[in-house]
């Protein structure tokens, strides 16, 4: 297994970083501190292309918009989260289908009578 500084993860945040933006997350197997890392559309443009998805839930909105914890209307999210969704849609020309906002089950905005015919 490679170690984890030879893994590529070109968005990905230092430990203090991550720590300053509440993003620090713990594997619950082994306690360790999770990698993460800014949206990387690169790599998800080459995901669309190698699994062709013909839609995409997207999950950690409330990290670029706090406020949108637990929203469930399109709505409710602000302007650069909602600008978010259109630049992902238009760059990866997939309709994002379903939002999470939270941890919780019903913490999503569900837009799949919205985009999906």
């Amino acid at each position: 297994m490679k170690s984890r500084a030879a893994r590529s993860f070109p968005t990905e945040m230092s430990l203090e970083e991550a720590d300053r933006k509440g993003f620090v997350e713990y594997g619950t197997v082994t306690g360790r501190s999770r990698r993460v890392g800014r949206f990387d559309m690169e790599q998800a443009t080459e995901a669309v292309r190698v699994n062709c998805p013909t839609q995409i839930a997207l999950t950690f909105i409330d990290r670029l918009d706090p406020e949108a914890r637990g929203a469930r209307q399109l709505g409710e999210l602000n302007a650069e989260a909602r600008r978010f969704i259109e630049e992902l849609e238009g760059t990866l020309k997939r309709p994002v289908s379903l939002v999470s906002t939270g941890p919780e089950v019903y913490d999503i905005i569900d837009l799949r009578e919205a985009k999906i015919p």
